[in-house]
């Protein structure tokens, strides 16, 4: 019998390569402005920590460590997923 596949099937769309290089492209930009943001609320945590020495309360410990493990529960799931796709690697899959 006759390969009936036509070409549009053996061959990506163009069309549609073009937009999955787009989609790539913003999910990039975007775990790369995540990082960005979180590495100033870091900062942002620990000099505010800092600025209350001295007064140390349950409560208010409980809160930085609180928004730390949220902080650090967001940056695990971003570092799972790699830093840059590989627009080659990702486009023959």
């Amino acid at each position: 019998m006759a390969n009936t596949q036509n070409k549009s099937t053996q061959q990506p769309n163009n069309e549609n390569f073009k937009m999955h290089l787009v989609d790539l492209n913003d999910y990039n930009s975007l775990v790369e402005e995540l990082r960005v943001r979180l590495n100033i609320l870091s900062t942002s945590v620990f000099l505010l920590r800092d600025s209350f020495h001295g007064s140390n309360s349950p409560n208010q410990n409980r809160y930085f460590d609180k928004i730390n493990s949220e902080m650090n529960k967001i940056k695990s799931l971003i570092s799972n997923n790699p830093k840059e796709i590989d627009f080659k690697q990702s486009a023959m899959k």
